[in-house]
């Protein structure tokens, strides 16, 4: 339990938008706790690089280190050397950001989905959301989607071969900060349920083949405009902060769509998006493509209550388009024109927004 604290707290304290929910909770657990708080508190002053206990120092002689590490005067605290991050987040989750080959074959999905085996040695499962697992997740769609995607993402016709280790290091450390913020692991549940499911390799000691998200999320219909997490939380709170006690009280126990439906403008509502669906190159005409996005559409429909799912995707990107309106079923909802679309700085190690005419698609579950 001590290690599991000291996990999700320092994933906490990363995002200090939590931190004073965090901190109350620490100090109403234990001494141990109010002494994990300090430290916790005071250690990343001291050093601007993250902090984590050495997975080697855990345990010693086959006895647990965790009573000393939490106690005073603790040696087990080592400095970890990590990129920072643009101060300017991109979320991704929103752009949809989706790569498939035009000929990739389609392989009917096996009925069970639960993670456990399969034929084909390919198992779906969701990510933990711990900063291993997230850190993991962005590596592989930084190196398999943005770098190589068909679509070529990268400003200036760069080779993905000519992108240094230093600007590939900063494009990870951004997309697993937008990652966290989505799919990590939080102290109290997402007021917007979300999800990043992989496709694992069982044959190779379970290696990403492929990555895709579903969240849930706002959806204008007047303007076919999808409101991020970053928005369409706080537009859920405030609606709800607007009301008097009592009635705070009556929404206590709703839905996100109840909430919506009856806080929200009627031409708001909640909706679920498909995005980040990211295939490993050497995995690709395998049917994971939609395998993925099968599994994250059961998800929607069966455990969220959801009949709909939707998704973006940039007008020109055909083949994209191919999968999911050839494929998958989905019919095109929206045009955005001028929207924000995603693309690579090599240069800089940054990604970057550019306008681009977006589709809003959605099929029915």
């Amino acid at each position: 339990k001590a290690a599991r604290l000291i996990s999700i707290f320092f994933t906490e304290l990363r995002t200090s938008q939590y931190f004073p929910k965090a901190a109350t909770m620490l100090c109403n657990r234990s001494s141990q706790a109010k002494r994990l708080l300090c430290l916790a508190t005071f250690l990343p002053l001291w050093s601007s690089e993250s902090l984590i206990i050495s997975p080697g120092q855990t345990r010693q002689n086959g006895k647990s280190l965790l009573p000393s590490i939490l106690a005073p005067n603790n040696s087990a605290f080592v400095r970890k050397d990590r990129k920072s991050s643009s101060a300017n987040f991109m979320f991704f989750a929103d752009d949809a950001a989706i790569e498939v080959e035009k000929t990739e074959e389609v392989v009917e999905p096996r009925s069970d989905s639960s993670g456990g085996g399969s034929d084909d040695g390919v198992k779906i499962v969701p990510n933990p959301g711990d900063e291993s697992s997230i850190n993991e997740a962005a590596a592989f769609m930084v190196d398999s989607f943005w770098l190589q995607s068909p679509q070529q993402l990268i400003m200036g016709g760069v080779d993905a071969d000519a992108v240094s280790p230093a600007a590939r290091s900063g494009l990870c450390a951004t997309q697993a900060q937008d990652l966290m913020e989505k799919y990590g692991e939080r102290l109290g549940k997402r007021l917007l349920d979300s999800c990043l499911l992989m496709a694992l390799d069982e044959t190779n000691n379970d290696n990403i083949l492929g990555v895709v998200t579903v969240q849930m999320d706002l959806l204008d219909k007047q303007s076919g405009e999808i409101f991020g997490a970053d928005k369409s939380e706080p537009m859920l709170k405030n609606a709800v902060a607007s009301l008097g006690p009592k009635q705070r009280r009556q929404y206590k126990d709703s839905s996100v769509t109840e909430l919506a439906n009856e806080l929200l403008p009627p031409e708001i509502s909640a909706v679920c998006v498909l995005s980040n669906l990211s295939i490993s190159p050497d995995a690709r005409r395998r049917g994971l493509a939609v395998k993925l996005c099968t599994e994250a559409s059961r998800i929607v429909k069966e455990e969220w209550g959801f009949d709909e799912l939707f998704l973006r995707v940039e007008a020109e990107n055909t083949a994209a388009r191919g999968l999911y309106e050839k494929k998958l079923g989905y019919e095109e909802q929206f045009t955005n024109q001028g929207a924000n679309a995603v693309r690579v700085d090599a240069d800089a190690g940054a990604f970057v927004d550019i306008e681009a005419d977006m589709l809003v698609l959605s099929k029915e579950l």
